[in-house]
């Protein structure tokens, strides 16, 4: 049972199901095309009854400056679960909707509830996002990968992107190499992961990847740190941060 819990954990970051539907929009909104973006939200399994498919869609269409449609997949995302309401970077993105639709009102009070649990947010973050660019000449490799991916050749995937990294290293690439050798139980996927880490800092996969290395490296203090970073992204109540805890507890005890 607790080998089958730690799989379920690792499958967070793997190719199946509706994860590659999750995969691909991550792909196209990388590379700009929100389009296609949005139609593989909209068409992965559970699509209406999902947080994370409102809160990548919210995302998407605040960049593409429809702010409306942003503010109503946000209030979706909130319907769908209580314990999400809470969440840094929903109320994040809701505050930048709000203040861009002039609900100055409504703004503030998000604010508030932001600043409860991130006090620096509005010095470090005021109505910014950070975009990931890919140059023209990498962009071809990153395309080739997903292909590869899809078609479950994941060692051909790796070897397109390390390629790519030669010409030029980017931050997205190695977070895309670590989740790919992560799928493969690869611990060198730490190595990409935590170069990604250098510029990539609130990207819930990124910390889901890092916490799972670090307890299979055995070390638990940046376990704790990168398990308690997916928290503060995702919640407390978020699946997956109980899958996290339960698998860190478990390394702890078996540490002892």
């Amino acid at each position: 049972m607790e080998k089958r819990r730690e799989n379920t954990c690792i499958a967070y970051t793997t190719t199946l199901d509706v994860s590659s539907y999750y995969y691909a929009a991550d792909m196209a909104n990388k590379v700009g095309d929100n389009v296609s973006a949005i139609r593989y939200l909209q068409e992965s399994p559970g699509s209406d009854t999902s947080s994370y498919t409102q809160f990548m869609l919210a995302s998407i269409y605040y960049d593409q400056k429809e702010f409306s449609q942003s503010l109503s997949c946000i209030n979706y995302f909130q319907q769908l679960s209580e314990s999400n309401a809470s969440n840094l970077q929903i109320q994040k993105l809701k505050y930048q909707v709000q203040k861009e639709l002039g609900l100055n009102a409504e703004a503030q009070r998000t604010l508030a509830d932001v600043q409860r649990i991130d006090p620096s947010f509005v010095r470090s973050s005021e109505g910014k996002t950070i975009a990931v660019i890919i140059p023209h000449r990498i962009k071809p490799y990153i395309e080739r990968a997903e292909e590869l991916r899809k078609n479950g050749q994941i060692s051909d995937a790796i070897a397109v992107l390390n390629e790519a990294n030669s010409i030029k290293e980017l931050p997205y690439t190695n977070l895309l190499l670590g989740k790919l050798m992560l799928s493969q139980n690869n611990v060198r996927a730490l190595y990409f992961l935590e170069r990604a880490q250098r510029e990539i800092k609130d990207d819930p996969s990124l910390y889901f990847g890092l916490c799972v290395l670090y307890l299979k490296t055995q070390n638990i203090p940046k376990a704790k740190s990168a398990l308690n970073t997916f928290a503060r992204l995702q919640g407390e109540q978020h699946e997956n941060t109980r899958q996290l805890r339960t698998l860190f507890e478990k390394r702890v005890k078996q540490k002892k």
